[in-house]
């Protein structure tokens, strides 16, 4: 699922960003910000978390047109990938002239488009929602940029929100015969009687 939603991104950026660009989706370096090559922007997907308060609490049935049940799916659960996307062109200021033309591109949408989804999403059934610096929803920490060893810079938060469809499951169909292990012709053995056993005194008048 990852990889469609960085394919469903940067086809997202590219659209609405014009001239000679080269979109990543690996952790920032700092030494891209010396690099001579064309502008970069930066689509790192540093977490990923369910939406809890969105998970169904009972699995859903399948039947038949008898009313049996035929498979059952798991509930479907919500994901929020989180992405640091950045922008490295050398010069600071058209840095930011280039981080303001993705921020213009993705904040007139709150579900990613379906033009820029891969078949897989598409066919889902679900839309990918699309926040951008929304301050309810993860953001990167400090621990973040000191981890990837890059000075912290001028970025932007986004979360896509994806459905993960489960796989339902087959429910194995009532059996037709029920073997007890009894032979339907073996003899039936006469019941036992039980036979007190014999005083052991006898009672003299």
């Amino acid at each position: 699922m990852f990889h469609l939603l960085d394919d469903a991104l940067e086809s997202l950026v590219r659209s609405a960003v014009p001239g000679a660009l080269d979109v990543r989706v690996d952790p920032p370096d700092a030494t891209w910000a010396r690099s001579e090559q064309d502008a970069v922007v930066d689509l790192f997907l540093h977490r990923v978390v369910e939406d809890v308060e969105a998970r169904a609490a009972s699995w859903t049935d399948a039947v038949d047109d008898h009313g049996r049940v035929t498979a059952r799916t798991p509930p479907r659960r919500r994901y929020r990938c989180c992405y640091l996307v950045t922008a490295w062109c050398g010069d600071r200021r058209a840095e930011h002239a280039l981080l303001g033309a993705v921020l213009e591109a993705l904040a007139t949408h709150v579900r990613l488009p379906d033009e820029h989804l891969p078949d897989a999403l598409r066919d889902n059934g679900t839309p990918v929602e699309l926040d951008v610096a929304h301050p309810a929803l993860p953001s990167v920490s400090a621990e973040t940029w000191s981890a990837l060893g890059v000075a912290p810079r001028a970025h932007l938060d986004v979360v896509l929100t994806a459905v993960l469809a489960p796989a339902r499951s087959a429910v194995a169909e009532p059996p037709s015969v029920v073997d007890l292990g009894v032979r339907r012709d073996a003899a039936v053995p006469a019941p036992r009687r039980n036979t007190p056993p014999p005083p052991s005194r006898r009672i003299r008048e």
